[in-house]
């Protein structure tokens, strides 16, 4: 069983291989497999990549304590934010036309609508997450229900075994759009990439993602 402060040294290099971001802004800590984030990022997209990272190393949970503070040059007033969003949001062929919706308070920005893809959620978040100014991010927008949603569960399990050496760990179920996904899996990383499988699988409106971490 790996120690705490080896642990936290595994979390700090896997942080330190993320070229954009400042290991030394962020803190971390480490206790019976419970690691924490801590100090200040410049931006909500060094957050992610953080979060992305710890997500990297096996850990038993991640409590998150990281604060953007955006440095003077980087500060824009919540109208500039949201003509960027859009501006940004407008420019990608895969969106429809004002399928987005677009809320901004305090450099915090809340998307909202309706799209037909999950991939096309992930894009718009990936596009809003690196603008200038943005230190927070709620995205709320919502996949459309398709009529046939009939074989989600059995096309998701199929996808698994396609994408991971073991996936029997990994249950699945659906009830309409709605996918629930059980069982455990080796790493943070690991459960987040079986949530992509399912969210990737046509159909999918909702993922429960229930597994626990080995």
């Amino acid at each position: 069983m790996i120690n705490d402060s080896e642990q936290r040294q595994t979390v700090l290099d896997e942080v330190s291989r993320q070229t954009s971001i400042a290991a030394a802004r962020v803190g971390v800590t480490a206790k019976e497999g419970v690691v924490t984030l801590a100090r200040h990022v410049e931006s909500s997209g060094e957050s992610h990549e953080g979060e992305m990272a710890v997500g990297r190393v096996s850990v038993r949970a991640v409590v998150k304590n990281v604060e953007v503070r955006l440095l003077f040059h980087n500060k824009k007033g919540d109208d500039e934010i949201a003509a960027a969003v859009l501006g940004r949001i407008g420019r990608l062929s895969s969106i429809p036309m004002d399928a987005v919706k677009v809320e901004v308070e305090k450099g915090r920005v809340a998307l909202s609508g309706q799209v037909e893809w999950h991939y096309q959620r992930d894009i718009v978040l990936r596009e809003v997450r690196g603008l200038s100014g943005v230190i927070g991010i709620f995205n709320n927008i919502s996949v459309k229900l398709r009529i046939d949603t009939t074989g989600i569960a059995e096309d998701i399990t199929l996808a698994l075994h396609r994408a991971r050496s073991d996936p029997k760990t990994i249950t699945v179920s659906a009830n309409g759009g709605k996918v629930i996904l059980g069982g455990t899996a080796k790493s943070w990383y690991d459960r987040g990439e079986a949530a992509r499988v399912a969210w990737s699988a046509p159909g999918v409106t909702f993922v429960e993602n229930n597994i626990a971490v080995n």
